[in-house]
């Protein structure tokens, strides 16, 4: 299919924040510009939804979260965890507050974005680890916060997707329970493999491009590419057996989508229950492009579908 007409004033805007590309520039002068944008788009919270921020305590570390609850929810709630995308590099809970309104008010359920310490000043597992913290968080007080232990999902965008994906491999290989009924992996870089076909065919763009998701894994590794274990790089994992059921989904044009395709291949090879979708027409971080076309709205119609049935 070709790609949707209506995404050209998406990424014309984006192409105008930039006067060089951001992969040659230092990081804080991305992350800079992303935290403008989403200062000036900041949207307004929706009547029926409350939103508050706290700070999750747990294995010596304190993680800000943010929670975005419907108004009138009493006792302990469906809850999903969400790690925002960026690279490990940029953007913030402030960024994607939109998409988490949307997810809490529709859905409905509670939603925890998660505040993680961002890439290069902190590196690989230190992202992972904090998300980690807040599950940590969450279970153990769970009453207090209204979170229902039995009805918790994790998921993420982009970079957010890869920590989901990285804290269900944690928890599985450490042998205990697994807290999560669903993970939800939103276009998710899931390897280090920049010669699959969706790399080449996509390597210039739109929006994320080659170059640019070399230098995002560069700043999150800080070692070279053949030395990352499988919680930073999920498509290494030996086997992916006792994880979760997932809902994977990715865009026809979009550097990522062939490993997100792998890795949701690799799931269902392991007897775990998946969910896949390839959005077509579509580029990378579409979720948050709902209002911009038609094909993005019905691809987050269909992630809100996924989430009742998880939590029915």
């Amino acid at each position: 299919m070709t790609l949707d007409p209506k995404l050209k004033p998406v990424i014309e805007g984006f192409a105008a924040l930039f006067k060089e590309p951001p992969h040659t520039r230092p990081h804080l002068e991305y992350r800079e510009t992303a935290a403008r944008v989403a200062a000036q788009t900041k949207p307004v919270v929706p009547a029926g939804l409350v939103v508050e921020d706290m700070v999750a305590e747990a294995n010596g570390r304190r993680v800000p979260v943010r929670f975005y609850r419907p108004a009138g929810a009493s006792g302990q709630q469906p809850t999903l965890m969400y790690m925002h995308g960026g690279g490990w590099v940029i953007d913030s809970v402030a960024a994607h507050d939109q998409t988490c309104m949307w997810i809490a008010a529709e859905t409905p359920c509670t939603v925890v974005s998660v505040e993680y310490g961002l890439a290069p000043e902190n590196p690989h597992p230190a992202p992972l680890l904090d998300c980690e913290a807040v599950t940590q968080w969450l279970l153990g007080n769970a009453a207090k916060l209204g979170v229902d232990p039995a009805n918790l999902a994790v998921s993420g965008t982009s970079a957010g997707a890869t920590l989901a994906a990285a804290l269900c491999l944690k928890y599985r290989d450490q042998g205990g329970a697994m807290p999560f009924r669903l993970q939800v992996l939103l276009y998710p870089p899931m390897d280090v493999d920049f010669e699959r076909p969706s790399y080449r065919q996509n390597s210039e763009g739109p929006i994320l491009y080659t170059d640019l998701m070399k230098w995002f894994w560069q700043h999150y590794l800080q070692k070279p590419f053949d030395q990352a274990d499988h919680l930073a790089v999920p498509i290494r994992a030996k086997n992916l057996k006792g994880l979760p059921p997932a809902y994977v989904a990715t865009a026809e044009y979009d550097p990522l989508r062939d490993e997100a395709a792998h890795y949701a291949a690799r799931l269902v090879e392991a007897g775990i229950n998946v969910e896949y979708r390839m959005a077509q027409g579509q580029i990378h971080g579409f979720v948050r492009m709902r209002n911009v076309t038609q094909a993005a709205a019905a691809e987050f119609d269909a992630l809100r579908a996924a989430l009742q049935r998880a939590f029915a």
